[in-house]
């Protein structure tokens, strides 16, 4: 599962992954050779590499939070079978992202890894309109086609 979407854990090693909050409050794990994930190991959280006091609402700032706002999370490959622990670091409970302990549904879609919450699954996983959900479902994978 974390082979396919690039998050590579040779086995008896622990790989820490930075994580990316979406939308929904949902955990992706992003692989270590992505754009992301290497201006976040470049980050610098000083005074000197920072916006400016005045800069509050700036675009700059806002991507200085969002880069902070990305979390460690380290996969440890137990087994040839595929057995992998996940151990969250302490801030994604502080943030209120998950409650220890708790139970996550871990997704894959194409290249994404996805963990989230039980409770923002099961909000985020309501189907209001089928009918809309058929249509924009059929014009998707007739896109790809």
């Amino acid at each position: 599962m974390l082979q396919s979407c690039d998050l590579n854990v040779p086995v008896g090693e622990t790989v820490s992954f930075w994580a990316a909050v979406g939308g929904s409050g949902q955990l992706q794990l992003l692989p270590l050779d992505s754009e992301l994930s290497k201006l976040r190991d470049s980050f610098r959280d000083t005074s000197k590499a920072g916006p400016d006091w005045k800069a509050a609402g700036d675009a700059e700032t806002q991507i200085h939070r969002q880069l902070q706002s990305f979390l460690r999370v380290s996969c440890h490959a137990k087994s040839q079978s595929g057995k992998v622990s996940i151990t969250f670091h302490v801030e994604a409970t502080k943030q209120g992202y998950l409650t220890a302990p708790s139970t996550v549904i871990v997704l894959t879609t194409g290249k994404v890894f996805e963990v989230w919450s039980k409770e923002n699954w099961q909000r985020f996983s309501r189907i209001v309109d089928l009918r809309q959900l058929a249509e924009d479902a059929d014009e998707l994978f007739r896109e790809r086609q």
